[in-house]
């Protein structure tokens, strides 16, 4: 997992240094220089500093509004600072910017589900399994479809699936593919 988070952090270095060209009101090439701050958030998840982490992915959204996995990023921190309410606001996001994207709907639907909305838990839930069958991707599909039947049973089997599917904050933040 370590060496994954690590090819990750390489990657995202490596995308983050190139520069894109544009032009100024004069015509004239200038080079855009942006600020890889996915791989300062990321240094600052390692060191536990969730508020700088927060502020890092907080920018890397307004630079790159577009990229989903940025709100991915934030909004599994404020999961695992409980914050429900702004962790589904950025799953939402998500998945308004990159909607057959499996993670989003997921994460979604676990926010949602601690929220105590467990309407709108199941729908993102089903979506999630939905989008990782089409993928063939096995292991989210199953972990969607656990998901789903928790919070289609009893209680108990609802909140241990909210509880197995939601990030431990003991653990890193799981990469987002």
């Amino acid at each position: 997992m370590k060496r994954f988070l690590g090819t990750l952090l390489a990657v995202f270095l490596v995308a983050g240094c190139g520069g894109g060209k544009n032009e100024n009101s004069t015509g004239m090439a200038k080079t855009e220089i942006k600020k890889d701050y996915i791989a300062e958030g990321m240094k600052y998840l390692k060191e536990k500093d969730l508020e700088r982490a927060i502020r890092s992915f907080d920018l890397a959204i307004k630079q790159d509004p577009t990229n989903a996995n940025n709100f991915l990023f934030l909004g599994q921190i404020y999961l695992r600072l409980k914050q429900q309410d702004k962790a589904a606001d950025t799953f939402d996001a998500a998945t308004k910017i990159e909607p057959n994207n499996g993670q989003a709907y997921f994460y979604l639907a676990v926010s949602r589900a601690l929220q105590q909305r467990k309407e709108d838990a199941i729908k993102a839930a089903q979506r999630s399994a939905d989008l990782f069958m089409q993928s063939r991707n096995e292991e989210m599909f199953k972990q969607s479809i656990a998901l789903v039947k928790g919070l289609s049973g009893a209680a108990d089997s609802a909140s241990q699936a909210i509880k197995d599917a939601a990030p431990d904050v003991s653990v890193d933040i799981p990469a987002v593919k």
